[in-house]
């Protein structure tokens, strides 16, 4: 008997292991009140857009969610979510000079190294969602 891998599952689950690694580092930060940066300033900017950016993620989540569970077509949401994602992977490098630093706080770490690895597999849910859409998809 062959064991077939669903790859748009093992996709999934890399997604909301990456939501769910930057919702607790969401949560993680805010309790820690920004001790870890330097400047006050930093502090602000740095915390609003973690706040944001968790909040967005999870609203995605729960759209995606909410479309499979209804059985609805999911590709413009996974578009949307790639779009942002790797927007938002353009915003930081351009904005931090160096997207892959090392965050001190083990969460932060953890959402680091799963996001290169998110991004490759939102746009591949998103090529096999148009895919399917599109009727190119067994």
């Amino acid at each position: 008997m062959k064991n077939k891998v669903d790859m748009y599952m093992v996709c999934e689950l890399i997604v909301f292991l990456f939501a769910l690694s930057v919702i607790f580092h969401t949560v993680t930060v805010a309790q820690l009140g920004g001790s870890l940066l330097a400047s006050s300033d930093a502090v602000v900017v740095t915390e609003e857009l973690i706040v944001y950016r968790a909040a967005l993620t999870g609203v995605l989540l729960l759209v995606y969610v909410s479309f499979r569970a209804f059985k609805k077509n999911t590709t413009l949401v996974l578009k949307v979510i790639a779009l942002i994602s790797w927007v938002a992977f353009i915003e930081d490098l351009i904005a931090m000079d160096n997207v892959f630093f090392t965050p001190k706080l083990i969460t932060g770490q953890i959402t680091q190294t799963v996001r290169p690895i998110f991004l490759m597999a939102i746009l591949y849910m998103a090529f096999r969602a148009s895919d399917r859409e599109v009727g190119y998809a067994a």
